[in-house]
């Protein structure tokens, strides 16, 4: 059965140190690589009892980790899948993992008998008429036309879906509030960092950077605050937050205003400055908005 009480977050788990975590399950999440502070998750990470990450690929986590469970690429595994446009269709799989890699779902259903838990399965055919059974969306799809790719196996528009008539409030309408706006303390330092993404690559790079060529990584900064400082192209320069700093090459460009640094959210030591901010309802680290100042070398 699925918890019915919320549990710790993330968040909480990593930076709060009265957390109590002792353990850590990680399936495809890189966290040294894409959460802030750096230091404070490998911290965390190495003084875990158990660290255990399943991932398709070595990464800066699984580096921590005591085990690491090697799984299979999406073209090594078959199952359905659910697109945002409510389409369900089922991939097949068209090649068999290398060496030790298996699919997540044979990896689970290994350990769930090794712990001596039942009611697991490692049919993804069997799985699938499960979320049909827990799902109501999913309900109205069969595996017949979810595997007929003839077929346009889409759920039904009159499936109910939250919303569509009334919000959850005595009136049935939404509220609306104004968010106040907090200045930032930039604690004397002279820039702001923001981080971002690049179309050519994906999340912490753990995939996009094996392939063949290399991505170049810097910080773009504007060129009049390059000349302020005696910055040139190409140099290397030292982004110095209140929680850490690293050196990268600079990149001068008219792509950024003045007082502003942006960076590759996918190069991962980018996040040994960007600091433990976050907002205070949802959690969402301060990835947009960190204090700096940057030092030609």
């Amino acid at each position: 059965m699925p918890p019915i009480k919320p549990g710790i977050s993330l968040i909480d788990a990593v930076y709060n140190e009265d957390s109590g975590i002792r353990g850590m399950y990680l399936m495809g999440f890189n966290i040294v690589a894409s959460l802030p502070n750096r230091r404070r998750v490998e911290e965390f990470l190495s003084n875990l009892d158990l660290l255990v990450v399943q991932d398709i690929a070595m990464s800066e986590t699984a580096e921590f980790a005591h085990y690491v469970l090697p799984a299979a690429l999406w073209i090594e595994r078959e199952g359905s899948v659910l697109s945002l446009d409510r389409l369900v269709k089922w991939r097949h799989k068209v090649r068999d993992p290398p060496g030790e890699a298996k699919p997540d779902l044979e990896i689970i259903f290994e350990l769930a008998n090794a712990f001596g838990l039942k009611g697991f399965s490692n049919d993804p055919k069997v799985i699938f008429n499960e979320m049909r059974q827990v799902v109501p969306i999913m309900r109205s799809v069969t595996l017949e036309d979810v595997m007929d790719p003839t077929k346009d196996s889409r759920v039904p528009e009159n499936t109910p879906h939250l919303y569509s008539e009334k919000f959850l409030t005595p009136s049935g309408k939404a509220r609306f509030f104004g968010v106040e706006y907090r200045p930032v303390n930039t604690g004397g330092k002279r820039f702001i960092l923001v981080t971002g993404r690049s179309v050519l690559r994906y999340n912490t790079d753990n995939e996009i950077r094996r392939i063949s060529g290399k991505f170049e990584t810097s910080v773009v900064i504007n060129p009049e605050d390059a000349m302020t400082l005696g910055i040139s192209n190409g140099q290397l320069v030292r982004l110095v937050s209140n929680c850490g700093e690293g050196v990268f090459k600079a990149l001068i460009s008219n792509d950024v205003p003045r007082g502003v640094i942006f960076a590759y959210m996918h190069d991962s030591r980018i996040n040994y400055v960007v600091c433990t901010e976050f907002d205070p309802y949802v959690k969402t680290p301060r990835y947009k908005v960190t204090p700096v100042d940057i030092l030609p070398i």
